[in-house]
């Protein structure tokens, strides 16, 4: 299940803000800003580590 990351934006009710605020989220995207990015993670985000892409790709293709 995702949830929403506590950012500026995700304290505000959708769906209208999201269509509203898209230009800005764009250009905060553009810009590595994520104070304004909407951003999810699942419920398993603090066991994420960091690791060569090819790596996550062996372990993913290990669980097939």
């Amino acid at each position: 299940m995702a949830r929403p990351i506590a950012t500026g934006w995700s304290r505000v009710g959708c769906p209208a803000p999201h269509h509203l605020t898209a230009p800005l989220r764009r250009a905060a995207t553009v810009a590595g800003d994520t104070r304004i990015v909407h951003l999810w993670t699942g419920t398993g985000h603090r066991q994420v580590k960091e690791e060569p892409a090819a790596l996550t790709i062996q372990r993913l293709a290990g669980l097939l």
